[in-house]
């Protein structure tokens, strides 16, 4: 992701624009994202006080999860955007949270569904902590987290899970877990996992 120079805020804070994209169920926008210095993504979305995220240089195009958009779905542009949090499904690049925040936890393998793709990647939770135990623990404080080494994957009809295509790799994005269709980790199950189209 792209970096550009930084400026000072109220408090003599630091914030860097970087490049970012923020998905929603109602359009898809490319822009720079304004962290405050040593703020991670997931934590500046977590920040109740602060409902809606504020978006610079803005390319708002028709809802979807491909990348690079088509030139097509491009529906206009703007020099700011104020997204409601709660509408984000979630968000690529910034800044993630330091890995010493997870020492003391495992990475675990878990696909997030949504009408039409599939997001997997690996959460940090604790050592033996159910996912649905988890979820529980983050869902109303802190919905948006980080998932590492994500892939956005198409299903496709009769194909085990672990054989759709990948269509995007992050090193990170940010989900946030309010907003998925599903959640589950398969990371510790046996066999295979298939759909039908039905299911998407």
């Amino acid at each position: 992701m792209k970096v550009v120079e930084s400026c000072m805020i109220g408090g003599n804070r630091r914030v860097t624009p970087t490049e970012g994209r923020v998905y929603t169920n109602e359009f898809r926008l490319y822009g720079l994202l304004h962290l405050p210095e040593l703020v991670s993504t997931a934590r500046l979305l977590n920040l109740t006080d602060r409902p809606y995220l504020p978006v610079t240089h803005c390319m708002v195009y028709d809802a979807g999860f491909r990348h690079p958009p088509e030139n097509e779905a491009l529906q206009y542009e703007t020099d700011f955007a104020a997204v409601p949090k709660e509408h984000i499904l979630w968000v690529v690049g910034g800044r993630a949270e330091e890995v010493s925040e997870h020492v003391r936890r495992e990475a675990r393998l878990v696909y997030i569904m949504y009408a039409s793709y599939v997001l997997t990647g690996q959460l940090y939770l604790m050592p033996d902590q159910r996912v649905s135990d988890y979820l529980h623990t983050v869902f109303t404080d802190r919905p948006f987290q980080d998932l590492y080494g994500a892939r956005v994957l198409l299903p496709r009809r009769d194909v085990p899970l672990e054989s759709f295509e990948v269509l995007q790799h992050h090193d990170f994005v940010t989900v946030n877990l309010k907003q998925a269709g599903g959640v589950f980790d398969i990371t510790r199950g046996r066999g295979s996992l298939q759909f039908d189209d039905e299911d998407f």
